[in-house]
């Protein structure tokens, strides 16, 4: 039987007798007052920011994240205006709002004056993409950003990099301030979860290009030049993760895995000695710390709820946009109208005071979890969370949960707070997951270095990582998956070193790349190259 067919065998019934409800309640409940005055108590409880207040007496959710994120920052201190300076006015051709310029205190770039990434260039410069061949983007998509090359391997990406030297060179200045801060701003109404980010994504692709010119000053033999453009993209991955919300974090580690794995590459191909060691450690313990996953998901992933549920309660926003309805796809006459009937009484009569407060003790029973000591700890708690959200999702989906309509206002409030909650809380365990695995990244590489540097002195590796301390590492360093000693063994001229990462199972170094199954964070040195 098709589910169209049963859907409509159940709910049918239910949108008739509605509707027979509706023109019997009259106007109260079938026709939307022009204005709804929800009843929302501003306080810690409730709304977690109380200040400031909009014209209509709601927190402004959009003030409180700018205001946070903008203490202390000032032009001049501020990476996001010459990362601009570099993106030009529509990164990824998304287009700012006014506002975003005048909170960012310059004026809105030159649209000709920006930066043109591989494709975008090939195509300004009247090359055919077709005459130039597939193998050509490849060279820019993989090859040059993944083993050392020269200029006459691909010609067509060290021209484009020669080319944009000049934007290239705003981001490194943009990766030399202390500050990171770029405007919340709605574009004509919006709530915060749809407030656009163009910049950020297109960050990824500025550190794809440092990545590509620090493999072709490694084949051409600069390592220095390597190691600086490494570090750009180090510090570009760290100013991108301070944003506040969970893209600017995932991005952040996006970038900052580019460059482990590119310095994996470099102490892999140059073997460098105690004294490059020394210094790269040095730069290295200079940069500024992570912005940790815990943050974006206590702050902005919050208020961007928050925000959601004021929206929702005065008729700023629709049913299926806070909740995600599964009626949202359904087109049939009496299921519009039904939703518009259960739309209007939710709205009513639940307890707002009361969905908020839930929402803000979901988040704090994450933030409590954030703060455990160990990964295991953090992941078991926030396990059950999610089980718990994901049998509350199933509840939801059968059409007669909407019978909600006649229960009592405390039933009423339950069945919104839990459809929010299941539809609206993030996915806390991947971005967690995220966030300990570029940890343990770093953690990694640390080790290689005091490796490298152990080699150079004593012409092989170490049988044990324990021989390591405390000339070349001061303390053991532990598996933060774990908290056990990291696995190693020495392999012909080389080594294995790797954490058994998320599964919790030694896969004997083996990762996602070679076994879906498998999760081990490994570097296998020397780092194999791919194929030509």
């Amino acid at each position: 039987m098709p589910l169209d067919f049963r859907l409509r065998s159940v709910i049918t019934p239910i949108a008739l007798a509605l509707l027979v409800a509706d023109a019997a309640w009259g106007d109260e409940v079938a026709a939307p007052p022009k204005k709804i005055v929800p009843k929302i108590t501003v306080s810690r409880e409730t709304t977690w920011a109380t200040e400031p207040l909009d014209k209509e007496g709601f927190v402004d959710f959009f003030e409180v994240i700018n205001r946070r994120y903008s203490a202390g920052v000032t032009i001049e201190n501020n990476a996001v205006v010459s990362l601009y300076r570099a993106f030009g006015p529509m990164p990824g051709g998304g287009r700012q709002p006014d506002e975003f310029w005048e909170r960012l205190g310059i004026d809105k770039p030159d649209s000709d004056d920006r930066m043109f990434f591989f494709l975008e260039w090939l195509e300004h410069n009247n090359f055919d993409i077709e005459v130039v061949g597939r193998d050509v983007i490849n060279d820019w998509d993989d090859r040059s950003q993944s083993r050392p090359w020269q200029r006459d391997e691909f010609p067509k990406v060290a021209e484009w990099l020669d080319d944009m030297a000049d934007r290239l060179d705003f981001v490194v200045e943009a990766t030399e301030r202390p500050e990171y801060f770029t405007p919340v701003v709605s574009n004509g109404g919006d709530a915060i979860f749809d407030v656009l980010l163009p910049g950020v994504q297109s960050s990824r692709n500025f550190a794809r290009a440092f990545v590509s010119r620090a493999m072709l000053s490694l084949g051409e033999g600069r390592r220095l030049d390597a190691w600086r453009d490494l570090m750009v993209v180090h510090r570009l991955g760290r100013l991108v993760g301070r944003g506040p919300f969970l893209i600017d974090g995932l991005v952040g580690i996006a970038i900052e895995r580019m460059a482990i794995d590119a310095e994996l590459l470099l102490i892999s191909e140059t073997q460098p000695s105690a004294k490059y060691v020394a210094m790269y450690r040095k730069q290295l313990d200079r940069l500024p710390p992570m912005s940790p996953i815990a943050e974006k998901i206590n702050v902005a992933e919050r208020l961007g709820l928050l925000d959601a549920c004021h929206r929702f309660a005065s008729g700023r926003m629709s049913f299926e946009d806070t909740l995600n309805s599964n009626l949202a796809d359904l087109e049939h006459k009496e299921l519009r109208e039904l939703r518009r009937i259960v739309e209007t009484v939710l709205v009513h009569n639940i307890d707002w005071d009361e969905v908020l407060r839930s929402v803000n003790r979901s988040f704090d029973r994450v933030q409590s979890a954030t703060r455990l000591s160990t990964y295991r700890e953090r992941v078991s708690v926030l396990t059950t969370l999610n089980d718990e959200l994901t049998q509350l999702a199933k509840q939801r989906q059968s059409p007669l949960s909407l019978l909600v309509i006649f229960a009592d206002r405390p039933t009423q409030t339950r069945f919104a707070t839990d459809a929010i909650l299941s539809a609206a809380i993030p996915s806390n365990l991947p971005c967690l997951r995220a966030d300990t695995s570029v940890n343990q990244r770093m953690r990694n590489l640390n080790v290689a270095l005091a490796l490298s540097a152990y080699r150079s002195e004593h012409s092989e590796y170490p049988k044990s990582l324990n021989v390591l301390v405390p000339k070349y590492v001061p303390a053991a360093v532990t598996d933060l998956f774990t908290d056990q000693p990291l696995r190693y063994r020495t392999v012909g001229n080389g080594y294995l070193l790797y954490s058994i990462g998320h599964n919790g199972t030694d896969d004997d170094g083996q990762g996602e790349d070679e076994k879906p199954s498998c999760d081990d964070l490994a570097i296998k040195m020397p780092v194999p190259l791919p194929k030509p």
